[in-house]
């Protein structure tokens, strides 16, 4: 007995000490539970009180039932209450405590705001046709009477006027009107890339020849071609002595067409790159002058025999007749006739050793 005693305190001890320094708190909930009602029905058959689920059980007390409305009322369904549910129930309700929180509303996100589509880089204007001149008359020196050849080019040109100024600068003409002012001037190739002088009156000496050319941008000028003129019984042109049996106004325009084909040959040459000698060698016969041009560049030298002729004003010109081209240490590496071909192929050689 006394061994019971002992093991009783020992375990009332262990109790208390773990009690300690805590106060014991109850809640009563006696005043919430409903008793049993005498008149609940009996279940068929046994004559024991009816089972109820366990949220009937719940709902039994007037607590559970507060519960109950109050979720209900957050779930929003009706409370399922009965006569029997609040029978000794204090119907407390604590839905107007209850804050019903709803779906909140999507915020719509902020429309993208598309890039904007760059506008297409317009296309450039295309650079209109404007004149260009491409080559300027020459000054030419002839003898009292004689004739002189005067050649213009230009891209683009819808058309060459000639004229002719005074040395002065106040006065000009058309080329075609001069003859009021010269009397015995003779005019070919107004209109045309190609002016002829002929019976040139020592009056023009020191008047400047000059074209002009019409089209988009223009009237575009050429530069002034000085007429120098030598009076009679001053001798025939310096350089170029007289040969018996031909005329001295015949050798004169011959030996200007060989000037302007001299210059022509210079700007080809030049636009390529090619540095140019002298017009050598110049020999004139029956109204045609042979002459030699010889160009160079760092790879080769090419020499070129060329021909003038003046057998009228409607009949002059100039061409190729031979080329060689030499290598820097002057071996021969190409040998041409050219008596059939064109300036154009005389050109296209030059664009081929550039």
């Amino acid at each position: 007995m006394k061994k019971y005693t002992i093991l009783f305190f020992l375990f009332l001890s262990c109790f208390l000490l773990s009690a300690c320094g805590k106060t014991p708190t109850y809640t009563d909930y006696t005043g919430y539970l409903t008793p049993e009602s005498a008149g609940a029905g009996t279940n068929s058959g046994n004559g024991n009180a009816p089972s109820s689920s366990p949220r009937q059980d719940y709902v039994m007390s007037g607590f559970g039932q507060q519960l109950e409305s109050a979720f209900d009322a957050i779930s929003g369904q009706a409370p399922a209450v009965t006569d029997s549910t609040l029978q000794g129930a204090d119907p407390q309700s604590f839905a107007n405590t209850v804050t019903i929180i709803t779906s909140p509303t999507p915020i719509p996100l902020p429309s993208e705001t598309p890039a904007p589509t760059p506008s297409p880089t317009p296309a450039p204007t295309p650079e209109p046709n404007l004149v260009r001149i491409t080559k300027s008359p020459t000054s030419e020196t002839v003898n009292e009477g004689g004739s002189a050849l005067f050649i213009a080019y230009a891209d683009n040109s819808t058309g060459i006027v000639w004229i002719t100024v005074s040395p002065d600068k106040q006065s000009s003409y058309e080329i075609g009107d001069a003859v009021r002012v010269f009397p015995n001037l003779l005019v070919s190739g107004q209109g045309t890339s190609s002016l002829t002088l002929s019976n040139i009156p020592y009056e023009m000496n020191g008047w400047r020849i000059q074209a002009y050319f019409n089209g988009n941008g223009g009237p575009l000028y050429t530069a002034g071609a000085y007429l120098t003129v030598i009076p009679a019984g001053a001798g025939t042109n310096p350089g170029v002595p007289a040969m018996p049996g031909t005329s001295d106004s015949v050798e004169s325009v011959t030996l200007s067409v060989a000037r302007q084909a001299y210059s022509d040959i210079t700007a080809y040459a030049s636009s390529y790159g090619y540095s140019v000698g002298s017009m050598d060698g110049y020999v004139y016969s029956n109204a045609v002058g042979d002459f030699n041009v010889s160009v160079s560049n760092v790879k080769c030298r090419i020499t070129a025999e060329f021909r003038a002729y003046y057998y009228s004003s409607s009949n002059f010109g100039y061409g190729p007749v031979h080329v060689n081209i030499y290598n820097q240490l002057g071996e021969l590496l190409y040998s041409e006739h050219l008596t059939d071909k064109n300036m154009s192929y005389y050109v296209t050689i030059l664009d081929t050793y550039k």
